[in-house]
């Protein structure tokens, strides 16, 4: 699958993409739910599970673990997320990039050209994951705004590794930067409500851990709730991952996937 590129294409009302990266996520989620479904269950739950009966999951925790600095603490903790997060996200760009290409066409999601582009490139993309993370983490100390920038210049090297073959991850890292200009501020507004969704889901595990602490009648049904309300909420953060993929293939200078 190769690109072309466009880099003297005008930026449109943010507005007008927003809502055609909204209108596409639901056309999409309509024509492929059970592959989201199958991609949310294989690698989305085991995030879940593994933050739901941690010991320390608070966003309290959290805060206090990265303001450490301390490199290994903070690997352990997010070691789930460093592992399956980027396998997860590169599906998921697998089957947004399939759909905007083949959409006119009327062609079917090809599952086999998702597990090319994410499980079967998976030491590639958690090695990137892990290279982002890492970035981010070591410019946290040289105040916050350095990590923002860089956090969302870099976010989309995962869906350039997944979808353009042999790229290696400083090369995908520069080409995220690249079509991203002139667009930073829009797609951080994207990615602030995603961050509220994962700060909101570490709330959830908080109160998973003090339901399971506290003995009562009603104890299951609000186990229930609780990984009820945690599958919302990690439902909510696939559909705005699925905007953002799918405004960055539309609207950046990487456009138009086709098939050699």
């Amino acid at each position: 699958m190769n690109f072309n590129f466009n880099f003297n294409r005008k930026n449109p009302n943010f507005l007008e993409e927003l809502k055609n990266s909204f209108l596409i996520t639901l056309n999409l989620l309509k024509k492929n739910f059970l592959i989201i479904l199958l991609i949310y269950v294989t690698v989305y739950v085991p995030i879940d599970v593994c933050y739901l009966f941690a010991g320390n999951n608070s966003l309290d925790y959290l805060i206090k673990l990265i303001l450490s600095m301390d490199f290994f603490k903070l690997i352990v903790y997010f070691l789930p997320s460093l592992m399956f997060e980027p396998l997860g996200f590169a599906a998921l760009s697998s089957v947004v990039s399939q759909y905007i290409s083949k959409k006119e066409l009327k062609k079917e999601t090809e599952i086999e050209k998702i597990i090319e582009s994410s499980l079967l490139q998976w030491h590639y993309l958690i090695y990137a994951n892990i290279i982002y993370f890492s970035i981010i983490l070591i410019s946290i100390p040289f105040f916050i705004i350095p990590a923002i920038f860089l956090g969302v210049s870099f976010y989309f090297c995962i869906t350039i590794i997944s979808l353009i073959k042999k790229t290696s991850v400083f090369p995908a890292m520069m080409l995220s930067m690249i079509n991203l200009q002139g667009k930073f501020l829009r797609v951080l507004s994207i990615i602030s409500i995603l961050v509220f969704a994962n700060i909101t889901q570490y709330f959830n595990y908080f109160l998973m851990n003090e339901i399971f602490k506290i003995a009562g009648v009603n104890i299951f049904l609000c186990i229930f709730f609780i990984i009820l309300s945690v599958i919302l909420i990690r439902s909510f953060s696939i559909f705005i991952k699925i905007m953002l993929i799918s405004y960055f293939l539309n609207s950046a200078c990487l456009i138009v996937p086709r098939n050699k």
